[in-house]
């Protein structure tokens, strides 16, 4: 039974990374490195706080905003799968909520002890790309393809997704983080998940061929 649960677990943790690590478009040791309390639960899905990464050395951060993926994408909605894993490891109640103070000390994404207990300690960056590639050799794919797969693949896989489901390139930067200037600092109030509507439209499309 503790190796049913811990495989359970880790299914659902590693969907949600994937997922995340995907539609969110971060580095991996953002991903890695992402507290639970940076996440926010709002109506239509969920925004991600990247708080500080290479690129943003003074910590401006910048929000990525998540909407619900269709019910035909369910499976790999970066929403539904990060709730189903939060809910498994008893740690959705540290969501960030409005007014109250992020700690940042609850990790997203933990490893798993053989009894079964999500670790407190966060995952590494190292994990993230491991993670990738097995689950490229999991889908069927050939280890030529396996070996050029890294952490990055999720985040330059969602640069091209965009690109080609239409998304203009200034918001495709904006969402991983390499704008500059005046919209580099800017932080947005009003979800915006017009980008993610038509990835999740490509998906579909994609998906129904």
């Amino acid at each position: 039974m503790l190796e049913q649960r811990r495989d359970h677990l880790a299914a659902l943790r590693d969907r949600c990374l994937l997922s995340l690590g995907f539609f969110a478009g971060p580095r991996r040791e953002e991903l890695a490195g992402l507290p639970v309390d940076h996440v926010q639960p709002v109506q239509q899905g969920l925004r991600l706080l990247i708080a500080r990464s290479k690129a943003d050395q003074t910590g401006r951060g910048r929000h990525v905003d998540l909407p619900e993926a269709p019910a035909e994408l369910a499976a790999i909605c970066p929403v539904r799968t990060t709730v189903a894993w939060l809910d498994a490891a008893g740690r959705r109640e540290h969501l960030h909520r409005p007014g109250r103070r992020r700690t940042g000390t609850i990790p997203m994404l933990s490893g798993i002890s053989v009894g079964a207990r999500v670790r407190a300690t966060a995952l590494s960056d190292r994990y993230v790309a491991e993670t990738v590639k097995q689950a490229a050799r999991d889908a069927g794919q050939p280890p030529e393809v396996v070996d050029t797969l890294a952490g990055h693949s999720l985040r330059a896989g969602l640069a091209t997704a965009l690109e080609a489901a239409g998304v203009p390139q200034t918001v495709i930067a904006r969402i991983l983080g390499h704008a500059t200037g005046t919209t580099g600092r800017y932080i947005r109030h009003a979800f915006d998940g017009a980008a993610h509507h038509a990835l999740y439209a490509y998906a579909a499309r994609i998906m129904a061929e």
